[in-house]
């Protein structure tokens, strides 16, 4: 358990303990608060850390949450997880190492997810995505990640412009291409045209 004091104001991220299992904040800290374990600021927007050892097989992420901050699921062992419809951000590496998860919804209200924010993550099978919500991932090895995590094959580095093109307009191979459950062919698009 790591108790967080009254006093503390900023809390960084600087590493990670896999075998932390929750997290207690003084009840009179006016920064941060926790819930069920898990870390979050005192007006329950950002959920800022989930514990690397916490072993609840689903998790379901406060109404409240506008954000999944910078690395806040990192290493876990979470096998589900339920963000609300209120979540906009997902930050950079946010489940990054989360081998145990399988299943996510983004809901539509999320326009960004960060850089590597899935990476490592290779049993997410089912991640179910709204063409409506996710305008922007932060750069093309969002693309290359997202690749790696739902193929059994590496990126090919050498792919050019014009074959990333062809994946993007043939949805057969793109279907082939990701092992994913999604409700239609435009959310995927959603995934290689921002990359």
């Amino acid at each position: 358990t790591l108790a967080i004091p009254k006093h503390v104001e900023k809390i960084t991220k600087s590493g990670h303990d896999n075998s932390l299992e929750t997290i207690t904040v003084a009840a009179d800290n006016k920064y941060y608060t926790a819930k069920d374990g898990v870390l979050y600021d005192i007006d329950v927007e950002k959920l800022i850390c989930y514990p690397a050892g916490k072993t609840t097989a689903k998790y379901e992420v406060p109404a409240t949450v506008l954000t999944i901050c910078e690395g806040a699921f990192y290493n876990s062992k979470v096998g589900e997880v339920t963000p609300p419809a209120t979540l906009t951000t997902i930050e950079e590496y946010a489940f990054s190492g989360s081998t145990n998860l399988t299943k996510i919804s983004i809901p539509d209200s999320v326009t960004t997810i960060g850089y590597r924010a899935f990476y490592g993550c290779t049993n997410l099978t089912n991640i179910n995505v709204s063409s409506n919500g996710i305008r922007k991932l932060e750069s093309r090895e969002d693309f290359k990640k997202v690749y790696q995590v739902f193929t059994e094959e590496p990126y090919n580095e050498e792919y050019t412009e014009e074959e990333i093109e062809e994946l993007y307009e043939s949805g057969s191979a793109v279907l082939r291409m990701f092992t994913i459950k999604i409700e239609n062919y435009d959310d995927l698009k959603f995934f290689i045209e921002n990359a």
